[in-house]
C-alpha cells in the first residue's frame, strides 16, 4: 500500500487472484450483506473498471489478473515483502475505544507472540468475532467479524513516527 486518503488507496503494486502485478491503481470497494462493488483505476493506462456484484464479499480476482496479463500484457511478479516484524507488536497492544461502531477494544500480546483482540461490548451483544488478528504488512491485519474480515490498521503520531506506542487503531 502506498498511501490511502479519501478512501482511495493508491498501491505500486497489486495482488489479484493470489498473483501480484507491477500496476499502479487507486482504487475503493466495499460490500455489505448482499452487494459488492469495486471501482479501480490505471492511470498509467488510462483504465478504469468496475465491478457492482449482487453478493456481500465478491470481488473478481480472476477477471483482474487476466486484465492484468492479456490486456496490460503484465506478467506476475514475486510477491513484496509485507514488512511484519512481531517484535512490533507489543507496541500495540492497549485499549482503544471505537465508540460509533465496536466499543471497546484490548488488545494484547499472547503466550505465542501473536496479537489476541478482545471486544468486551460485542461479547456483552453476542456479536461472534475472532479474537486474534492475522497480520497482512507492517500495522496492518486482518480481523473476523460475524465471519466476514475487516482490516485494522493501528496508527501512531504522525509528529512521533518512532513513539513506543501506537495511538489510534482504524478500520479501513
Amino acid at each position: 500500500l502506498h498511501s490511502y486518503g479519501y478512501g482511495v488507496f493508491s498501491w505500486r503494486q497489486v495482488e489479484a487472484d493470489g498473483r501480484w502485478y507491477d500496476v499502479a491503481t487507486r482504487e475503493h470497494g466495499g460490500a455489505i450483506p448482499g452487494y459488492s462493488a469495486e471501482l479501480i483505476t490505471v492511470p498509467d493506462e488510462d483504465l478504469v473498471i468496475a465491478t457492482l456484484a449482487t453478493g456481500g464479499g465478491v470481488y473478481y480476482g480472476a477477471l483482474l489478473a487476466t486484465i492484468w496479463e492479456q490486456l496490460l500484457d503484465v506478467a506476475p511478479i514475486t510477491a513484496p515483502d509485507p514488512g511484519i516484524d512481531p517484535q512490533q507488536f507489543e507496541r500495540y497492544a492497549g485499549s482503544y475505544l471505537d465508540a460509533y461502531n465496536v466499543g471497546r477494544v484490548d488488545v494484547s500480546v499472547g503466550v505465542d507472540g501473536a496479537l489476541d483482540v478482545s471486544m468486551p461490548d460485542l461479547d456483552d451483544a453476542g456479536v461472534p468475532y475472532g479474537s486474534d488478528l492475522t497480520a497482512i504488512s507492517a500495522g496492518n491485519f486482518l480481523l473476523s467479524i460475524q465471519g466476514t474480515w475487516t482490516t485494522i490498521s493501528f496508527l501512531t503520531d504522525p509528529d512521533e513516527l518512532d513513539a513506543p506506542e501506537t495511538r489510534w487503531l482504524r478500520h479501513r
